[in-house]
């Protein structure tokens, strides 16, 4: 059996919900994906920007976890995903990463979505900032509240 990297940054970050969908997937801590930006589209996502990073947490996974992910993201029609590099505890990681394919616009996610991100961002110790700066952006045109 393969042994993968993956680094989450939306609901996979929480713990229980990776439970669940990849009972093998071990949870290595917080780490930083360099060079991309946190955005909602309704869902977390990741665009490319040089000027930003994103912090999300690593997980070492199986091909069975791979399978069950891609199953999850709709992958490869809703989210794409594919290797890049992402530093946890000062190295550097070849880790999968998902993104949304083109065409999804801005919009804040739901509040079990959102609460499922702000828990499993509490569980891995992950810095909220890019969560709130995000849902601010995404709601400019939308009547939410999110506490």
């Amino acid at each position: 059996m393969n042994k993968h990297y993956y680094f989450g940054y939306g609901m996979n970050t929480n713990k229980y919900s990776m439970q669940n969908r990849c009972p093998d997937a071990i949870s290595l801590g917080s780490a930083l994906l360099e060079d991309y930006q946190f955005r909602f589209a309704y869902h977390a996502d990741v665009i490319s920007n040089s000027n930003s990073k994103t912090v999300g947490v690593l997980w070492e996974i199986t091909d069975k976890c791979l399978d069950s992910l891609d199953s999850l993201e709709g992958f490869p029609s809703y989210y794409d995903r594919k290797i890049l590099p992402i530093v946890y505890k000062n190295q550097k990681y070849d880790a999968w990463v998902y993104f949304m394919q083109p065409g999804n616009t801005d919009g804040p996610p739901c509040q079990q979505y959102w609460d499922c991100l702000i828990e499993g961002y509490s569980e891995h110790n992950v810095n909220r900032k890019q969560l709130y700066s995000a849902l601010e952006q995404s709601m400019s045109d939308h009547d939410y509240n999110y506490e």
